[in-house]
């Protein structure tokens, strides 16, 4: 059994023989978010990159490793990478770090920096709790863990890793983004070049694992397999015990059709025969595999927001002509999912007697934004 493990551990670590990073796992393209990440190693502690699934997130762990070996010059064998969509690693973390000791001839009680990198974690059993007592042992290691399942997450730091950790979101590329990952950014003035890549953009995907993929017939299949798919039939029955996946993908391409509009948590139920109470836990789950997120409307009171009807956005454009999304609601979506990746917490809509689409709420400052497609805006669309 033990023989097994190891062999499973070498063959997601191939580092340990060659000394190097297969150049396959580090593509040239960074994203915007990979800076930041390594500046996180000098802290204290623990990184979770959570988003959905093929965003990017095992590449940026790859990259990681390749700039410590490049420029902290770090040890191979002081990479311990798993992967825990292989079933046979699912066991007790302590035993399978137990092996990979034993293999490398180290320890992680060694003065010299371990670095341990936990991809999709919330299939491991009990994975906080081992996280916590790894972390409380203060050995000199650094702990980069990936997850596509919000609320594993929010679940098991509230009980174990609270002011353990620090959090970043990978999402689907922004525009900014992918215009770098294509090499194509022009001048930043909104010229006919500019917007002939935005409608580009528009017209593709945000996923990493769809950019090179040319043909839009192709490209919609492996999205609805590879995101859609999983994150239903997958994710949700397996991390949130889901017994009805159809009732979410029905409920997600009704969503996708209107996104950027405000939730009738009521007239959902009815269209799919289920409770209020079972509606509200089925969007969550929705958001919970970043499929979808929402926005709250503003108010002073936090009462009124937290009662008021929120608006579910698309988390990425691409999904857009599989569900007939209206253009102007894409546009609004793709504009807030910019703003929620940079200001998940300070970003809400407005409706009274009138409606603003988007709104920053700073400590100091609000900040209303109306979404146009077009080249001019009358002063009445303002007031």
């Amino acid at each position: 059994m033990d023989n097994k493990i190891i062999d499973r551990l070498a063959f997601q670590n191939p580092w340990w023989q060659t000394g190097q990073i297969p150049l396959s796992l580090t593509p040239t393209y960074h994203r915007s978010i990979f800076t930041k990440i390594i500046d996180y190693l000098t802290l204290d502690r623990i990184i979770i990159l959570k988003g959905p699934r093929r965003t990017g997130k095992s590449t940026i762990l790859f990259q990681v490793m390749q700039h410590l070996l490049i420029n902290n010059r770090a040890l191979p064998t002081r990479f311990c990478y798993i992967s825990f969509d292989d079933p046979q690693l699912r066991l007790d973390l302590l035993d399978i770090l137990a092996l990979y000791e034993s293999h490398n001839h180290l320890s992680l009680a060694d003065p010299v920096t371990t670095y341990l990198f936990l991809d999709e974690i919330h299939a491991l059993p009990h994975w906080s709790s081992l996280l916590k007592l790894l972390y409380d042992k203060k050995f000199n290691i650094k702990i980069i863990v990936s997850d596509s399942a919000a609320a594993s997450l929010l679940t098991h730091q509230s009980e174990s890793l609270g002011g353990r950790t620090i959090e970043e979101i990978i999402l689907p590329l922004s525009f900014p983004e992918w215009l770098d990952y294509h090499k194509s950014r022009p001048n930043p003035s909104l010229t006919p070049p500019m917007q002939t890549l935005f409608s580009d953009y528009l017209r593709h995907s945000g996923f990493m694992h769809l950019q090179e993929i040319s043909d839009p017939t192709l490209r919609t299949r492996m999205l609805l397999e590879d995101v859609v798919t999983k994150a239903i039939y997958k994710d949700s029955v397996e991390i949130f015990g889901l017994r009805e996946p159809a009732i979410l993908e029905k409920l997600f391409s009704y969503l996708a059709s209107s996104s950027s509009g405000l939730v009738n948590i009521s007239k959902l139920a009815s269209m799919l025969g289920i409770d209020r109470t079972q509606t509200s836990k089925y969007i969550s789950f929705l958001e919970n595999t970043y499929l979808v997120f929402s926005l709250s409307k503003y108010s002073p009171l936090i009462r009124e927001s937290l009662r008021s009807q929120s608006k579910i956005h698309l988390i990425d454009q691409g999904f857009a002509p599989i569900f007939a999304t209206p253009p102007d609601s894409l546009y609004e979506s793709v504009v807030a999912r910019h703003l929620f990746t940079i200001y998940p917490r300070e970003l809400y809509f407005w409706r009274d007697r009138t409606e603003v689409d988007l709104v920053l709420k700073f400590p100091n400052n609000l900040i209303p934004l109306e979404v146009k497609n077009t080249t001019s805006v009358s002063l009445k669309e303002l007031a």
